[in-house]
C-alpha cells in the first residue's frame, strides 16, 4: 500500500497537472479495480499524510521570520476598508445581510482615522464620492492599500484616474 501512495504521489495518474495530496491519493485508492476486489481497506487522508511525510515527500515548512514594517510617512499612505457596523440591525426583509457599512480611511503612518463614511447602501459611485470627499479634505496620498472589494477597486481607479491640474 505504501508503494502504491508513493507512486501516486510520484507519477500522478489520469493527466493529473499537480502533486496530488491526501484526499486526492485516497480517492484514486478508492476507485482502484486491484484494491476493490480484494476488499482491500483504503488508509484514511491522515494516514496517507503520514506516510508521505515520512517517505520525504511532504516537505517541511521554513520558519517565517517576523520582519520589522518601517510606518510609512504622515498622511502619505492610507489603508481604506469596509466594515460592517454590528449595532445596527439588517432588515429582515431586505436583501443585504447588513444594516450599515462605514468606509474608514486609516493614515498608515499615524494609524488615526481619517474619515468613516457611512451609508446603508454602498455601491462603487457612493465609494468614490465618499473618497472623493476624503481627498478634497486630507489631499491625495502616495499610496491606497485596499482589498478587493469591487465598489473599492473601481472607486481608488477613477480616483487615481482623476489628477487635477
Amino acid at each position: 500500500m505504501v508503494e502504491q501512495i508513493l507512486a501516486i504521489r510520484d507519477q500522478p495518474p489520469e493527466g493529473l497537472r499537480r502533486v496530488p495530496g491526501p484526499e486526492a491519493i485516497h480517492s484514486y485508492l478508492e476507485r482502484d479495480p486491484l484494491l476493490q476486489f480484494f476488499q482491500v481497506p483504503v488508509p484514511s487522508c491522515k494516514t496517507i499524510y503520514r506516510i508521505l511525510k515520512a517517505h520525504d515527500r511532504i516537505p517541511e515548512r521554513g520558519k517565517l521570520l517576523h520582519q520589522p514594517w518601517e510606518r510609512p510617512a504622515p498622511m502619505t499612505c492610507w489603508q481604506i476598508d469596509f466594515k460592517e457596523v454590528s449595532s445596527v440591525p439588517a432588515d429582515p426583509e431586505g436583501k443585504r445581510q447588513h444594516g450599515v457599512e462605514t468606509l474608514n480611511i486609516i493614515d498608515m503612518g499615524t494609524s488615526v482615522l481619517l474619515d468613516a463614511h457611512v451609508r446603508p447602501d454602498f455601491t462603487a459611485e457612493t465609494a468614490l464620492a465618499a473618497l472623493a470627499l476624503s481627498l478634497a479634505k486630507y489631499g491625495r496620498p502616495k499610496l491606497i492599500t485596499l482589498d478587493r472589494d469591487p465598489r473599492l477597486s473601481w472607486a481608488v481607479q477613477q480616483a487615481v484616474i482623476f489628477r487635477p491640474p
